[in-house]
């Protein structure tokens, strides 16, 4: 067993080098750098917050939602919008196309928890799994 490749995946989910759970892992990425870093941008917080529901904005109405599942704020809340996650069937054509014009993109979740083998997750107040597992399929999918 490699001890340097399961301690990094022990920082952060149990994450290997995709965003796979590979093993059971807390998230434990706040050290004391980052703390001292973090408390500094608290001061910022509500502006970085107003600038980035601004960009959501000029997203949701620039992008057209024929062509993509876009997320949306439900009414009563205010998201932080640290994701701006859609979904769409060509995703290897959009992300090449952002990456041909300097656009960082990711895969936040190619796979669902519940399905990654090491976790089995199931809320509380779902009886039947497999109605759980299909909704789960639907909505987040399955590796491509």
């Amino acid at each position: 067993m490699d001890w340097a490749q399961a301690l990094r995946r022990q920082r952060m989910y149990g994450f290997g080098d995709k965003p796979v759970v590979l093993e059971n892992g807390p998230n434990n990425r706040l050290d004391e750098l980052q703390a001292a870093i973090l408390r500094t941008k608290l001061k910022y917080f509500d502006q970085d917050l107003q600038k980035r529901q601004s960009l959501v904005q000029r997203y949701l109405q620039q992008l057209d939602n024929r062509r993509f599942q876009l997320p949306f704020e439900p009414s009563g809340r205010t998201h932080s919008w640290h994701l701006f996650a859609i979904r769409s069937p060509y995703r290897q054509e959009l992300k090449q196309f952002l990456a041909d014009k300097n656009i960082m993109t990711g895969i936040h979740k190619l796979t669902h928890l519940a399905r990654q083998g090491t976790r089995v997750i199931v809320p509380a107040n779902i009886a039947d799994f497999n109605s759980w597992m299909k909704f789960v399929d639907l909505n987040v999918g399955k590796d491509k």
